[in-house]
């Protein structure tokens, strides 16, 4: 099937960034390690070079299996965390060394190393959900955090100045982190959310349906959607004003956000249609929830408008079934609710 086989825009998206970034990192790191092993740093020199060639082989990994993308972008960052924190201990011997290059060099060092995690933690934000890039900011955190121990505790000691240093590189990390995170956030939101009714958008609804799809695929898990339209609202915008059907839909939006789990997605798919998708829910569980969402919303009371009601299509997928015949089976059922006058809710097996 087209829609397993191949990978959807988000995924190529990921695997263009690899393919694109990777080699670039490994040649920087070899390059790396021939400057610092020809001064007799060999600490870091082994490591930079070992990362080269790891970061290598899963760029030629990615290039002939794109379906091992997830793992490769894991396996990177994991790979980029270590080499980091060798490095953070390379520049801890240098300085505690009897031959220390001082503190303004360990210095200088804590602070490319914070630039290596700035630019880590915005990649991580391009290409991970928000809940692998949280495991990872951990994981960068308890890094830095062992190399400070590892530090005060067998190599610099508790002097004054030193923690300064640290001190100041913690505060920066935290910084960085902390506007990251909220620029990512911020722009996650901005690109999946639709502005009027505060659901999903039609790109962000389309990605979890792609992502739903794969998980029924991989654990024989059903899932089901729920395509709903307001009915008559062209009516409602010209007795009432484009204001009141702004309204309408605003509040209907709420209604079923307030009726559903917190693991179903609401997105408005245009107009006045609404897409609900329900995670593990088979037909018969889906049409439940679609004949109370539509009993609640015809006895909700709408300011300054009559009665409002909507038509809803649900179709539950089935194997061996593209997520384009998901969406018309939908969108048949809808409008033959429509058809059979409104307000009603039809089924439709997918397919």
């Amino acid at each position: 099937m087209k829609t397993r086989t191949m990978l959807n825009e988000s995924e190529q998206q990921r695997w263009t960034i690899i393919v694109i970034t990777l080699p670039v990192g490994a040649v920087l790191a070899f390059i790396y390690a021939f400057q610092i092993l020809t001064v007799g740093e060999t600490l870091g020199g082994w490591a930079s070079l070992v990362f080269g060639l790891v970061v290598f082989g899963l760029w030629g990994a990615a290039i002939f299996r794109r379906d091992w993308t997830p793992h490769v972008e894991w396996a990177f960052f994991l790979v980029m965390i270590l080499y980091l924190c060798l490095m953070t201990i390379e520049n801890v011997n240098l300085f505690a060394s009897e031959h220390g290059k001082g503190e303004v060099y360990f210095s200088d060092a804590l602070n490319a190393i914070i630039l290596w995690l700035a630019i880590t933690l915005i990649a991580s934000y391009l290409a991970l959900p928000d809940r692998e890039t949280s495991l990872l900011l951990i994981a960068i955190l308890s890094g830095m955090t062992m190399a400070f121990l590892y530090h005060m505790l067998f190599k610099g000691g508790f002097r004054f100045s030193v923690i300064l240093i640290w001190v100041q590189s913690f505060f920066a990390l935290f910084v960085l982190v902390l506007l990251i995170t909220q620029m990512g956030r911020l722009h996650k939101k901005y690109i999946s959310t639709d502005d009027l009714t505060q659901t999903c958008n039609r790109r962000e609804i389309y990605r979890v349906l792609q992502r739903e799809l794969s998980f029924s695929v991989r654990m024989g898990k059903p899932f089901s959607i729920i395509l709903f339209d307001v009915d008559l609202f062209k009516q409602i915008n010209d007795t009432h004003g484009h204001m009141a059907g702004d309204r309408v839909l605003r509040e209907t939006a709420e209604l079923v956000n307030r009726s559903i789990r917190t693991t179903d997605c609401l997105g408005r798919w245009g107009g006045e249609e609404f897409l609900l998708v329900l995670p593990q829910t088979d037909l018969t569980a889906a049409a439940l929830l679609a004949e109370r969402l539509c009993e609640l919303l015809s006895e909700r009371s709408f300011e300054g408008v009559d009665r409002v009601t909507a038509s809803f299509g649900v179709t539950s997928f089935r194997a061996e079934q593209e997520l384009e015949d998901l969406l018309h089976a939908a969108d048949r059922a809808m409008y033959r609710a429509k058809q059979n006058g409104r307000n009603q809710v039809v089924t439709e097996p997918g397919g």
